[in-house]
């Protein structure tokens, strides 16, 4: 439910840190070799968008000017106006100087602004400079009640024993295989990592091996990953 005024509480929704599948990374500083790079994390100004108009409902508008060469973009909500801008991108310019200085913007009105303190880590690269594996991120980077990957501990023994295949029921059998094809799915599309995968597994079974889940937990697991996909589809049908 939108805010009506500018509160406190206003203020702290806008701050709320978003869903680990919306952060985007990119390389920044990278070794002689280019096989390791600083990995730099962002969220796309539609996630932003989305921000507001969750926070807000209507009551936010945007405008942009140019000052010195600068695109320099206004938020305005509830009347208060916070602005800041960007030169051009060098891909898409107008296009992205736009994007650039909303996004700029928005922090000043605390959006996305706790990415600016996470550590500066080095990641691995590829052959086309692309990361190997993203950064997890800290629980304070996290929206509330996520489980980081780094609180995780995926070396400890799991609760509950595994079992062999044929020890488990058959709706237990419909649901592993259920769960691995959704998972697989996911991960095809980009949108699921194997730590990831593990991190919602321990989340929502508090066991990573499948065998290991009670036919209660599995049902709760496959139900959380059908949800997730409906999402991601809804997403990319709106592109």
């Amino acid at each position: 439910m939108a805010i009506e005024q500018i509160t406190p509480q206003l203020l702290a929704a806008l701050a709320e840190p978003f869903s680990s599948d919306v952060i985007h990374w990119r390389v920044g500083s990278t070794t002689k070799d280019n096989k390791r790079g600083m990995a730099l994390a962002y969220v796309d100004a539609r996630d932003v968008m989305n921000r507001l108009d969750q926070v807000c409902g209507g009551a936010w508008q945007d405008h942009y000017q140019e000052v010195c060469g600068r695109v320099v973009c206004c938020i305005s909500i509830h009347n208060q106006t916070r602005s800041d801008g960007a030169g051009d991108t060098q891909v898409e310019a107008e296009k992205g100087g736009l994007s650039d200085a909303f996004k700029r913007a928005a922090v000043k009105w605390g959006v996305a602004r706790y990415l600016y303190s996470l550590p500066n880590e080095w990641v691995q690269l590829d052959g086309n400079r692309k990361i190997v594996k993203p950064p997890s991120l800290p629980p304070w980077a996290l929206p509330q009640g996520v489980v980081s990957e780094q609180e995780i501990d995926f070396a400890a023994t799991e609760t509950t024993p595994a079992v062999a295949w044929e020890e488990v029921s058959s709706t237990q059998h419909e649901l592993i295989n259920a769960i691995k094809d959704t998972e697989s799915v996911l991960i095809s599309h980009d949108h699921l990592d194997i730590p990831k995968r593990d991190v919602a597994r321990k989340k929502y079974m508090q066991v990573t091996e499948l065998l290991s889940a009670s036919e209660a937990q599995l049902a709760a697991y496959y139900d959380e990953l059908v949800a997730f996909m409906v999402i991601k589809e809804c997403k990319e049908a709106k592109k």
